[in-house]
């Protein structure tokens, strides 16, 4: 592997599992970003713990046992935790690592949706756009589709949100973003449009020593798995940019 130490598989299980320290944690997203084997590795390895987990959720746990395994799977402000640990993995690592599953999956699977409790009926002058990819492209297709959403929804109770995280930081960043003063325009011209930035995806960069500043009145507090999840509860509609509908 070039330029990056070799991650065992032990590490990686460790890594899944939440039990590594900072600088481990960091050499690992360091050698996901740089080397396929190791992403593979690692995606193959979610893939067989998450999978083991969904062959248990319909076993019947001892009752002594239920508060613990409740503790297990549960996610702040979610009901289901399956669907939600599932959705984690829409959101990739630091690195941009995607899982194999979709938050649009989710969200179309009854007994995911019904874990998760998404509204079925999404508002349509409700939406929260995800983006986690590095891409100008993306960048100026997202505000693009900010202001045709503004265009057609002239209504007091329109809203629409940028979440981003991973790569899709750097356009919330003042120091990498292309279309900073289109995002501040936006911001101080419409109440009704937010940006927000991943705060785990910035302290991750953080901790890699990239110091990240972010436009000011972006929103640096909440994290992107969170927050998408409260959306989808309040019935708001997903929309990831690099799959924009047309409006």
């Amino acid at each position: 592997m070039p330029q990056t130490d070799y991650i065992d598989d032990l590490m990686l299980a460790a890594f899944v599992d939440g039990q590594l320290d900072p600088v481990n944690c960091d050499s690992v997203l360091t050698a996901v970003e740089k080397d396929p084997d190791t992403r593979e590795r690692l995606y193959q390895l979610r893939r067989a713990k998450d999978l083991m987990k969904i062959s248990y959720l319909h076993a019947e746990a001892p009752e002594h046992k239920a508060r613990s395994a409740a503790k297990w799977w549960s996610l702040p402000g979610s009901g289901g935790g399956v669907a939600a640990c599932l959705l984690v993995l829409t959101l990739g690592f630091g690195s941009g690592v995607l899982g194999y599953y979709t938050i649009e999956q989710l969200v179309d699977d009854p007994d995911s949706a019904s874990a998760l409790a998404i509204a079925p009926h999404p508002f349509k002058d409700r939406v929260v756009l995800h983006i986690s990819e590095s891409d100008p492209k993306q960048f100026d297709a997202a505000l693009d589709y900010i202001e045709a959403f503004l265009a057609k929804n002239d209504t007091g109770n329109s809203q629409i949100e940028v979440i981003a995280n991973a790569g899709g930081l750097d356009l919330m960043r003042t120091d990498t973003s292309p279309v900073k003063q289109r995002v501040i325009a936006m911001m101080r011209e419409h109440d009704n449009v937010h940006f927000i930035a991943c705060a785990n995806g910035i302290r991750n960069l953080r901790m890699r020593g990239i110091d990240a500043p972010i436009i000011q009145d972006v929103d640096t507090d909440k994290t992107a798995i969170d927050h998408i999840i409260e959306r989808l509860q309040a019935g708001w509609t997903y929309i990831k940019v690099d799959n924009l509908p047309e409006i």
